[in-house]
């Protein structure tokens, strides 16, 4: 999203004021996804004029290189990079709130999400906690 350090922790704070103080009682997860994604789409749309905006825009020349990770619920084993570059794997269609709701679908704080077609995801943490590793 291309934010300095002290806007990031803005909508940071911002939005973890809005998601984590609607506990829920039942269902998947202790916070509502719901609450989660209108956040996140917020926030782009704050930054990018477009709550929609894709991942993966145009030309990235000169733009820093960005992935966050996430695991396909299907295939635990396989961690999937959410890129922010052009790459032969897939997801290249995907939004930036939906790669940022795959990426924070820790199980224990919130639903999985379907991106693409039966595409759940779950948090990449699971196990890879250092993206470094991945890499």
């Amino acid at each position: 999203l291309r934010m300095d350090v002290d806007m990031a922790i803005k909508h940071y704070d911002d939005l973890a004021k809005q998601v984590f103080s609607d506990r829920k009682w039942w269902g998947d997860g202790k916070f509502k996804a719901e609450t989660l994604e209108k956040v996140i789409k917020s926030v782009v749309e704050t930054v990018t004029g477009d709550p929609e905006a894709p991942l993966l825009e145009g030309d990235q020349a000169g733009v820093c290189r960005t992935f966050v990770c996430a695991k396909n619920a299907h295939h635990m084993d396989i961690p999937v990079l959410f890129r922010t570059y052009k790459s032969h794997k897939v997801h290249s269609n995907c939004k930036i709130w939906e790669a940022a709701r795959a990426t924070s679908a820790a199980p224990t704080f919130f639903k999985r999400i379907e991106i693409g077609r039966n595409q759940p995801f779950i948090d990449g943490g699971l196990g890879r906690n250092n993206p470094s590793q991945v890499v």
